[in-house]
């Protein structure tokens, strides 16, 4: 893989977190944002909904405790763009599920630089113990970036880890990655391994009858603006891109109560009881 790849997977320092907290870890309260006036570009782009529009789309939604665990997009490191409010996808989500139920609690474990087998053996069980009835898993980007990327080993993580939180009860979601390579063609090294995780990651939603929010072929995915100039992260944009379409899915799931797991070729024989939502990391780290 190039250097600039190689570069991309280096694991940066985590912020101080005070107490018994662990770096990175945000719970119920921390840098939510409520109702306000959008900057004027995220108000114009036809792709980032509102904040009336989205509470159009979660007014019926029952959830209490959200939960989100991963990488560095989970944990929600980005680049802010003039124009867009700098607020990561898993706070705008848990804002717009506050604004109809006020009390939703919210727990967010992501670690910039986390493997897929290290986001399951470091977070997953504080994520069970908090006991959320919503999860979002977001991981795999920094196993694309390993010298030997084995998607066997990344689908059993994501499989336990999907597993677990459908057998306590959770709603989940898992994502397909959007295509960088589209904005950014000087990655397009890179693009069969986005693939094959995007694959791998599709298997495991289909099996527990997830529901699917679709990023791979998104209409903003060729915009280079939707991307962090490091070229591994989002801007401010691309993580109100990624919120808003994860909240018309689940807008789309309340309404209707079925999912949209899109086409793929291959199929997975895990089974599941429960829906999840997942959601894999776009950027590494």
């Amino acid at each position: 893989m190039s250097d600039d790849l190689s570069e991309a997977g280096a694991q940066m320092a985590g912020d101080h977190v005070p107490d018994d907290r662990v770096p990175g870890d945000r719970v119920s309260g921390d840098h939510v944002p409520g109702h306000y006036a959008l900057p004027t570009a995220e108000r114009r782009d036809r792709y980032i909904a509102t904040p009336e529009r989205t509470d159009i789309l979660l007014r019926a939604a029952t959830w209490n405790r959200y939960a989100a665990l991963g990488d560095s997009m989970a944990e929600g490191i980005l680049e802010p763009l003039a124009g867009y409010d700098p607020t990561c996808w898993a706070d705008r989500i848990a804002a717009a599920l506050r604004r109809v139920r006020p009390e939703l609690a919210y727990l967010n474990t992501g670690r910039r630089g986390q493997l897929s087998t290290e986001v399951r053996e470091t977070q997953l069980g504080s994520v069970l113990d908090f006991g959320p009835d919503l999860v979002t898993v977001v991981c795999g980007g920094n196993d694309i970036l390993a010298p030997a990327f084995d998607p066997d080993v990344y689908r059993e993580n994501l499989d336990a880890m999907v597993g677990a939180l459908a057998g306590a009860g959770a709603t989940i979601f898992l994502y397909s990655l959007m295509d960088i390579t589209a904005g950014l063609p000087e990655l397009a090294g890179i693009r069969p391994r986005l693939e094959q995780l995007n694959d791998a990651t599709h298997q495991i939603a289909r099996g527990y009858g997830t529901i699917w929010v679709e990023l791979w072929a998104h209409p903003a995915a060729g915009d280079r603006d939707a991307y962090s100039s490091d070229r591994m992260h989002m801007s401010a944009r691309g993580h109100g891109l990624i919120a808003s379409r994860t909240i018309e899915e689940l807008g789309h799931h309340l309404e209707t109560g079925r999912t949209r797991p899109g086409e793929t070729t291959e199929t997975t024989e895990t089974t599941g009881a429960v829906e999840a939502v997942a959601f894999v990391s776009q950027d590494a780290g």
